[in-house]
């Protein structure tokens, strides 16, 4: 719900917008997803949902910033394998520790997820911090983008949290 909106526009803008921009706006994506997986971090103790969701969206959206330029160059099937592989990777580590682990907990399965999400990541930050950022272009386009994802998420995610928050009452 938080990682699909605020990329939404860098999504749409990646393939399109020239050369001299496209760094610039890759940094600015890389540091919407650090200030995201930060946030997350520091919300982790206090709300294991809400630091997961954040820290996710960060991971998220410093991944679509690393494999953006593979999708600028027109080459979409080798950031979906990318993107295949750090989901496999995360999942097998939280599913092997749930198997292993004498009392395993949702916060530490959760934790190693992110973290093999993570791993592929890392090494890439500081070069997609090479640029100087640059904010969002303030237009009629910009906003249709962030409405049209905003409505999105909440029509296929929205039943769902709906649910969740019927049962915990």
């Amino acid at each position: 719900m938080v990682a699909l909106p605020l990329d939404s526009y860098f999504l749409v803008r990646a393939p399109r917008v020239i050369d001299s921009l496209f760094p610039r706006e890759r940094s600015t994506r890389t540091l919407v997803g650090l200030a995201l997986l930060i946030s997350g971090c520091a919300c982790w103790p206090g709300s294991f949902v809400l630091g997961f969701a954040l820290s996710k969206a960060g991971i998220d959206n410093v991944f679509n910033a690393s494999r953006s330029h593979l999708i600028r160059r027109g080459e979409p099937d080798l950031a979906q394998r990318a993107d295949a592989s750090r989901q496999i990777i995360g999942m097998v580590g939280g599913t092997v520790y749930v198997f292993v682990a004498e009392a395993p907990s949702l916060e530490i399965a959760g934790l190693i997820y992110l973290l093999g999400c993570l791993i592929p990541v890392a090494p890439k930050v500081r070069t997609l911090l090479t640029a100087k950022p640059v904010g969002p272009e303030r237009t009629r386009n910009t906003a249709a983008i962030l409405v049209e994802s905003i409505g999105g998420v909440a029509y296929v995610q929205g039943d769902v949290l709906l649910l969740a928050a019927l049962a915990s009452s």
